[in-house]
């Protein structure tokens, strides 16, 4: 009966009864001396198979979603890592670890314009500092 249903239609499966019991049965034709390959399994066996599947399939998805999720987590520290290290470069002098004059002139610029009142800024140029600077620190 299945070699007569893939003569007509190709590659085929079909319900059959063997022995008082139901089985599922695939048949296709290959192009050796007119040979047929022919499987059947039992539909008990089958839906043990098919929930296994599921389940391995929906571990996998879980592992995979996991693995997603702490690689952001991941990427996300190590871009507040990298963001802090940036702003460290950009505030803090290396030589004395205080603040850079780029911070100096936000905290000023702060001050000033948070505040209704009046302030003055003093620049003293000092002559031959640099000596002073480098001998001293």
């Amino acid at each position: 009966r299945i070699k007569d249903a893939i003569e007509e239609n190709g590659p085929e499966c079909i319900k059959v009864k063997f022995q008082n019991e139901d089985y599922i049965m695939y048949g296709e034709r290959i192009n050796i001396n007119n040979w047929y390959i022919i499987s059947s399994i039992s539909p008990d066996e089958m839906s043990e198979n098919k929930n296994s599947a599921l389940l391995g399939s929906n571990l996998f998805i879980g592992i995979l979603l996991i693995v997603y999720l702490l690689t952001i987590i991941l990427i996300i520290f190590i871009q507040e890592k990298n963001k802090k290290n940036i702003e460290r470069l950009a505030y803090v002098d290396e030589i004395t670890g205080g603040d850079s004059f780029t911070k100096f002139k936000m905290n000023v610029e702060k001050l000033v314009m948070g505040s209704n009142d009046d302030y003055a800024m003093v620049d003293i140029d000092v002559d031959r500092f640099k000596f002073i600077n480098d001998i001293f620190g």
